[in-house]
């Protein structure tokens, strides 16, 4: 019955996963947005529906909470933002990036020692280290915020061939990484150099084949040389773990208290929450035995965690803005620069809550360097 009404669920929405990949060149972003969200997240959820059986509210309320994104995408207007139509540079950005090199600069010399390592296997060593680290306030918005924007600096002088810049931003981006062994910060890094010679509008319809390829090419390891590398971190943690987070998030908030945002900006205003630890900490110790193993989830769990039912009818509207908002901010630019903002807005919104990645992860100040890049043709609505 599962396996049913997983396939059910799947077929359901299928026309209105299809209908991204024939979106009007106009939001040609958000359709590459939505449809990469949808490849990443929901697909695999309705897998572990079959094979890992939910409670039939949360089977409810997540096919609701999908069903109502889709419902969004149709009902939501774009809003206008204007967007420079000058040729050069205006001065705002040559200063958003001299902060956030300057502030990768000063952390990796004043905290680790200006160290290059760019070993995968140690990167939980370096984020251990980096929890230990009382960084000023102002640091800590910085450097996150330096993982989302310094890559678009560099496909953006990528495209004006200044290759020396270009240098440069790559081994700040490198220092980064070697900062707290954030994995996103390499993936982002491979991203730019696939988008820039790979990727464009149209080659949307060629991610179900790849995320079909990776699966393949998992079973072919396994199968052939018994093991799972691919597995392991192309497909369960990036696929399914997100989606099972999503029913440890559900299970955890019947019987405990949901935050209404205790735990993000209300905080700043002097409203505190009933949890002392991060509630990402709190379900990591709670499923997997270990308060270090950070649970991080967003889209279903975070609409959940905040205000439970209500949030699976207010969220899928408030993220579909948001992605509006951020294809208006790029209207008019050369795709190639645009590659990343679609990846880095998937990952982001996947794994945290949108308060956070708005601030934190640096999406709202992408949106203003995206809206002040110069355009070289009309970016007027059709």
């Amino acid at each position: 019955m599962n396996y049913i009404i997983s396939w059910s669920v799947l077929l359901l929405l299928l026309p209105f996963i299809v209908s991204f990949f024939k979106w009007k060149n106009s939001e040609r972003l958000f359709a590459n947005i939505m449809s990469l969200i949808f490849l990443i997240r929901f697909i695999p959820g309705t897998s572990l529906m079959a094979f890992m059986p939910m409670p039939l509210n949360m089977l409810v309320y997540y096919v609701l909470y999908w069903l109502l994104i889709c419902f969004a995408s149709y009902i939501v207007r774009p809003t206008r933002v204007y967007n420079n139509m000058s040729n050069h540079m205006p001065i705002i950005l040559y200063a958003i990036m001299g902060i956030l090199c300057c502030t990768v600069l000063y952390i990796s010399g004043v905290y680790a020692g200006f160290r290059l390592r760019l070993d995968l296997g140690s990167v939980y060593d370096l984020r251990l280290e980096a929890r230990s680290w009382d960084l000023p306030v102002i640091l800590t918005y910085l450097l996150p915020a330096a993982v989302t924007i310094l890559p678009i600096f560099l496909i953006l002088f990528w495209l004006k061939n200044k290759i020396i810049v270009v240098g440069m931003l790559t081994f700040v981006i490198l220092l980064n990484f070697s900062v707290n062994g954030m994995k996103s910060i390499l993936f982002f890094l491979v991203l730019c150099f696939i988008g820039y010679y790979f990727y464009n509008e149209n080659k949307i319809r060629l991610l179900p084949w790849v995320f079909i390829l990776i699966l393949v090419s998992a079973l072919f390891e396994y199968k052939f040389f018994n093991t799972y590398l691919i597995a392991g971190f192309g497909v369960i943690r990036s696929l399914f773990t997100p989606s099972k987070i999503d029913y440890y998030y559900y299970d955890f908030f019947q019987t405990h208290e949901f935050d209404y945002f205790r735990q993000s900006f209300l905080r700043w205003f002097g409203v505190s929450s009933p949890y002392k630890v991060d509630i990402a900490r709190i379900i990591g110790n709670e499923y997997y035995g270990n308060i270090d193993n950070s649970a991080n989830n967003g889209l279903f769990s975070d609409a959940y965690k905040n205000f439970g039912v209500i949030g699976i009818f207010v969220f899928p509207f408030i993220l579909v803005y948001i992605f509006k908002l951020l294809n208006s901010c790029a209207k008019g630019l050369d795709f190639r620069l645009l590659t990343l903002p679609i990846f880095v807005c998937v990952t982001w919104f996947s794994s945290a809550s949108f308060t956070n990645v708005l601030l934190t992860n640096g999406i709202l100040l992408m949106m203003i360097v995206l809206a002040c890049i110069p355009r070289y043709n009309s970016c007027n609505y059709d």
